[in-house]
């Protein structure tokens, strides 16, 4: 039970861009995106390397999640 790495996440606009931490293969990623003080949750595909927010947010967490379903820490993006 090794977690992953931690990603790199940052945003633009609404596009979420995720960089994967060296090392093993990251089988999904949770993300999740707070606006306008809500909560949103997302599970994407490893492969995946960008996505499109439904608005503006303020703040982002992202994991990575290995085939083993082991959570990596949180990597946090907030609006300056």
């Amino acid at each position: 039970g090794v977690p992953p790495p931690a990603p790199a996440v940052s945003v633009s606009a609404r596009i979420v861009s995720i960089s994967p931490g060296a090392g093993e293969p990251v089988r999904w990623w949770v993300l999740r995106s707070r606006s306008s003080g809500r909560w949103t949750t997302r599970v994407l595909f490893g492969d995946v390397r960008t996505h499109t927010l439904a608005s503006s947010a303020e703040r982002v967490l992202l994991n990575a999640v290995d085939q083993a379903g082991n959570l990596s820490t949180a990597a946090e993006w907030k609006t300056p």
